[in-house]
């Protein structure tokens, strides 16, 4: 049906009424939703507030800066994988990879 007189300007006896204008329907999806951000919000928060009150380490500043001090046992020499030379050569192939496939 036309719905063009519905609304604002429609007489009151023509306009839509609250149940047929809101419905919860399109909501439903809302509770699983809000559910799933929470967990995968929360949980990863609680678990850095575990680490930094009962096993007194800090894994935020970690985060920021990407040093962290390892203890001694475990303290190795850094080892170089390739450098900026192999990064780029990785990045060429990529891309022609890509041209190759896309072309």
């Amino acid at each position: 049906p036309d719905r063009a007189g519905e609304g604002r300007f429609a007489p009151p006896q023509q306009r839509p009424t609250m149940s047929r204008r809101f419905s919860a329907t399109p909501y439903l999806f809302l509770a699983p939703a809000l559910l799933a951000i929470a967990v995968f919000v929360l949980y990863p928060i609680g678990a850095v507030v575990y680490y930094l009150v009962y096993k007194k380490e800090n894994l935020i500043a970690p985060m920021f800066n990407g040093r962290k001090q390892l203890p001694e046992a475990l303290a190795v020499a850094p080892r170089r994988i390739g450098g900026r030379g192999r990064a780029l050569l990785v990045l060429a192939i990529a891309a022609t990879v890509v041209y190759f496939v896309v072309r």
